[in-house]
């Protein structure tokens, strides 16, 4: 593609390792049958061997218009939409409800959370995501229990997807090189999600809540959002101890907890 400068306010670092390409695209197990979403396909590292790969239909994301503008030239027999990626609808890209799309992407590191929660609001569509992230964001994705890095955005995960971690990239695999390492990432749609939540409102205001202020025991940070008989009622109904850490808690507790005042 011609030569176009990046732009540092879309968090662009393009790759530029062959091997990693390589790898990348084998991960996702495509054939002819295949509905492929790429998301931001910038210099179209990426894109050069979805298209040579020839699924049945290669969707490509751009937010860029110059990019955006070369790709619809360049990829005939791909659909190409100038979106962003942040708040794209994917039920809308799909000619039928049935539609199962892989999604792939060397993801923008400044918005990279805010495009994955958009993916996952849309999973009935998508079996299948290989993402690249920051290493320390997608180390967050697979967090163990009572980890540092375990939080808001491993459960939101973690209800829905079976996360596992593909490779690990220096700078030096892009251009520009960014500051940090960066991190491959499977994720794998689960037949049904890990829990089932009741009330889905009060689910992501009590994480919200304790994971911002994960140094503090549970029952001290419950306190800006329940009254004193509710967390009784919450410690009576499910047994589990308020005493903890938010990161001390499985996904299966916090629905409990949940589910104790629905």
């Amino acid at each position: 593609m011609n030569k176009i400068f990046k732009k540092r306010s879309l968090g662009q670092h393009f790759l530029c390792d062959a091997s990693a390409v390589s790898k990348i695209i084998d991960s996702l197990h495509m054939d002819d049958t295949s509905l492929v979403i790429e998301i931001g396909p910038g210099g179209a590292a990426l894109t050069a061997h979805l298209y040579e790969r020839k699924p049945k239909e290669l969707i490509l994301i751009e937010k860029d218009q110059r990019f955006y503008d070369e790709l619809y030239i360049k990829y005939p027999k791909a659909r190409v939409f100038n979106e962003d990626a942040c708040t794209v609808d994917i039920s809308k890209l799909s000619r039928n409800k049935y539609d199962q799309f892989i999604v792939v992407s060397n993801l923008p590191y400044n918005v990279s959370t805010v495009i994955l929660e958009n993916l996952i609001r849309y999973r009935q569509y998508i079996p299948k995501m290989v993402l690249m992230f920051q290493k320390e964001v997608g180390e967050r994705l697979l967090a163990p229990v009572n980890s540092s890095e375990y939080g808001r955005l491993t459960l939101l995960v973690q209800e829905y997807y079976k996360a596992k971690k593909v490779f690990i990239l220096k700078p030096g695999s892009f251009s520009p090189p960014p500051k940090v390492d960066s991190i491959v990432v499977e994720l794998e749609r689960l037949n049904v999600p890990s829990v089932n939540i009741s009330n889905r409102e009060f689910y992501d205001k009590l994480l919200a809540t304790v994971f911002n202020q994960r140094r503090k025991m549970l029952r001290r940070s419950l306190r800006s959002i329940l009254t004193e008989d509710e967390i009784t009622k919450v410690q009576t109904l499910t047994a589990i101890s308020l005493d903890k850490r938010p990161q001390e808690l499985t996904i299966e507790e916090y629905a409990k907890i949940s589910n104790s005042l629905s």
